[in-house]
């Protein structure tokens, strides 16, 4: 399976979202109703919802408080981790905000791309829980900063994958569950910040001059006018839009840091953080290929046959090459 970014293939991920699109009959108030974003709608006067919108408005601020309560408990994890004084002693309060917000969900994710993995979220879960208690035990001396890539990271991509399973959702109340969508993604309504996945995204944008953060959040707006009306096709190609452009980052986001690695130089803690990120793309590759990177990550992980020593130029350079090829990624 290869993947050609650069095309911008709109048909790339048709293929996951076969089935007809079911509507909640809450999509019969018209063309005109449109979300004020405290809970209520109103109505326009039957005039076409606004694709164009340069904001997005909730149907409901109530439908995704358990999104925006995830996004907030990534936030506190991700701010502790680059304090200066990150320590041991933090890895109780990592624990209670992962236990907190995210293991149950993370343990039952479900609605899965087609690609990956349906035991996805007992892979994530046992990475954060293994490198929770790491940082717990005091004779550990795995360092702490290897450790918090490996949470952060594994979380970013279940924030990925949470935000694919919403996308996904075409049954029940489609009002709520695009609301979800917009709500797991971790960007504000005005466009103005990014948290999250979207946080995520808007760095790789930012490093390699692209726009897939804009890309969502258009999509986003677009999809909500398609529910308001009715249009099933432009749904299917916001989900489209979506899930093509999040794809997109999370591949440059594992191959920048293996660049990193394959130019000298690199810490553990760059291996960490790329690892984890090339997790999230791991199955979106030729098997061979892939089975190839995993050997070299696994083993330079905490816990792996080699978890002492440096990454290697030559193993990142490999695996570089991989994902150029199976990624149709420029030179970066």
């Amino acid at each position: 399976m290869k993947f050609n970014f650069n095309m911008r293939k709109a048909t790339m991920r048709v293929t996951f979202w076969a089935g007809s699109l079911l509507f909640s009959a809450a999509v019969g108030m018209g063309c005109g109703t449109t979300g004020d974003g405290d809970g209520t709608t109103s109505s326009s006067g039957g005039a076409s919802c606004d694709a164009n919108a340069s904001s997005y408005a909730p149907f409901s601020a109530a439908n995704f408080t358990t999104e925006q309560a995830q996004v907030a408990a990534y936030g506190r994890i991700s701010a502790l981790r680059k304090t200066a004084t990150f320590a041991k002693s933090d890895f109780t309060a990592l624990k209670t905000d992962y236990d907190t917000h995210f293991a149950s969900a993370v343990q039952g994710l479900t609605g899965v791309p087609s690609w990956e993995n349906a035991n996805v979220g007992t892979e994530i879960h046992t990475l954060i829980n293994n490198a929770i208690n790491r940082g717990l035990d005091t004779n550990d001396t795995t360092d702490i900063a290897e450790l918090g890539q490996i949470i952060e990271k594994s979380l970013i991509r279940y924030l990925y994958l949470a935000t694919y399973s919403r996308v996904m959702t075409t049954s029940g109340d489609a009002q709520a569950n695009w609301d979800k969508v917009f709500g797991i993604y971790g960007r504000s309504e005005d466009g103005a910040t990014s948290a999250g996945i979207s946080g995520s995204v808007k760095g790789r944008d930012d490093n390699y001059s692209l726009t897939n953060n804009d890309k969502v959040f258009s999509a986003l707006i677009k999809g909500r006018c398609a529910i308001v009306d009715g249009d099933n096709a432009a749904l299917t190609a916001a989900r489209t839009e979506i899930t093509t452009a999040m794809d997109e980052s999370m591949a440059y986001s594992g191959a920048r840091y293996f660049k990193k690695i394959s130019e000298g130089g690199a810490t553990r803690v760059d291996l960490a953080e790329g690892g984890t990120y090339w997790y999230a793309v791991e199955r979106r590759m030729q098997a061979a290929d892939a089975a190839t990177i995993r050997a070299w990550v696994d083993a330079l992980m905490p816990g792996g046959a080699r978890e002492d020593e440096l990454p290697d130029v030559d193993g990142a350079s490999t695996a570089l090459g991989l994902m150029r090829s199976n990624f149709s990624l420029p030179a970066l």
